[in-house]
């Protein structure tokens, strides 16, 4: 009864099935006048669904309540199995792996590493001890995630909440797993010590190691792992050669100080004379694929090119120009160009001149753009104005080629 409303998606199923013709004309408005008198009537259905179970409930029959309940179990039972494999199918794999790599540092350790250290380094105590400790060091991200890594973590919260069914069988698997990383912990102590030793040192390092840093081995095991599944699907995520031979996709950018800027594509001939052909040209929001001969070429134009290495590694001494910094200085004077106010009097070489005999803009690369006159001011005065004695000018312009000229 709380389900018995039809929502407004409803109007997108029926409009979509209008669309598609697979639906007859009369069932929009079906849907439209079901949805809402569904509205109004759906707090009512919801506040008498309790109720109305107490009802049937008490007037079915046993034999009818008992399928009822059976049915209701069974579905619970699919999904309680459903985490159960996927669970053990998690730890199996998991305890599988896990202890491979553990055994093989504790057979690397004894018969080549142990012996490596007595022969060239210390003697028999001391390079027992290195060897256990270089040994748990490289164990333990491997032995937390055999034995405390908590593994699908979505089905276990399902299992482990179904208390009735499943905590007993989880809390035994756990028992299993923390029992395993002793076992592997005291082998390891048993190559090397006595059994008692072994016994006391295999749990004073469980204890140090998987309960101190517990989350510093979590933290290096994620990496681990994370770089590991990073590199045995490397293969798998490359993305494929678009050409059965050594031909792969590049972007280059065009140099503002490149020589092909405004040069059309037939006039460059880069497919003839490199091999390279252009797939695209992405001019600020605008994309041009696989443009024209009669296309040309600008200032940070990204082009996406296809060709084999040398090939493109030609192409790009030709369209990103690198500029060498001292010319990049030499090529920018305008950092030092400011709006400055210059005061002319009788001895200012700029006196009686006018703008265009004064040579200002060649000689101090500078623009006037006014000049105050007593009370007047002039906004962007002519070429033929003459400079008079206590004329104020605003000039922008490099500030020493300023000084110089006026």
């Amino acid at each position: 009864m709380s389900l018995a409303q039809i929502g407004e998606f409803s109007f997108i199923i029926a409009s979509l099935g209008l669309t598609l013709k697979v639906t007859s004309d009369f069932l929009y408005p079906i849907a439209v006048a079901a949805a809402a008198i569904t509205t109004f009537t759906t707090p009512y259905l919801i506040k008498l669904s309790e109720p109305f179970y107490q009802f049937l409930k008490r007037k079915l029959p046993q034999k009818w309540l008992d399928g009822i309940e059976r049915y209701s179990s069974s579905t619970e039972g699919i999904t309680t199995l459903s985490d159960w494999k996927i669970l053990l199918r998690s730890y199996i794999f998991n305890t599988i792996i896990h202890s491979v790599i553990i055994i093989a540092i504790i057979f690397l350790a004894y018969r080549y590493v142990q012996p490596f250290i007595v022969k060239n380094i210390a003697n028999s105590l001391t390079s027992i001890i290195i060897s256990v400790v270089v040994s748990f060091i490289l164990m333990s991200p491997f032995l937390w995630a055999l034995s405390l890594r908590r593994i699908q973590k979505t089905a276990y919260s399902h299992l482990w909440l179904n208390k009735k069914y499943t905590r007993g069988p989880l809390i035994a698997i756990e028992v299993f797993r923390i029992a395993l990383g002793i076992f592997f912990v005291g082998f390891l102590m048993y190559e090397f010590f006595d059994t008692w030793v072994a016994a006391g040192i295999a749990l004073a390092l469980i204890v140090l190691g998987m309960i101190i840093f517990a989350r510093k081995l979590q933290s290096f095991y994620d990496k681990l792992e994370k770089r590991f599944m990073l590199n045995l699907n490397a293969r798998e995520n490359q993305k494929p050669a678009i050409l059965p031979w050594d031909t792969h996709l590049a972007e280059l950018t065009v140099s503002p100080e490149s020589e092909v800027v405004g040069m059309t594509l037939s006039s460059l001939m880069i497919r003839e004379k490199y091999g390279v052909n252009i797939a695209m040209i992405e001019r600020g929001r605008n994309t041009i694929p696989t443009p024209g001969r009669d296309e040309r070429l600008y200032p940070n134009d990204k082009l996406l090119l296809i060709g084999a290495d040398d090939q493109l590694a030609a192409v790009k001494t030709i369209l990103e120009v690198d500029i060498p910094e001292t010319e990049q200085e030499k090529s920018f004077p305008d950092k030092e160009m400011t709006l400055q106010k210059v005061v002319v009097n009788a001895e200012s070489p700029v006196f009686g001149l006018s703008i265009r005999n004064a040579g200002i803009r060649e000689k101090a690369q500078a623009l006037i753009v006014g000049i105050e006159r007593g009370a007047d001011r002039i906004l962007n005065p002519s070429s033929d104005f003459v400079f008079d004695n206590g004329d104020v000018i605003w000039i922008v312009g490099n500030n020493k080629k300023i000084k110089e000229v006026i």
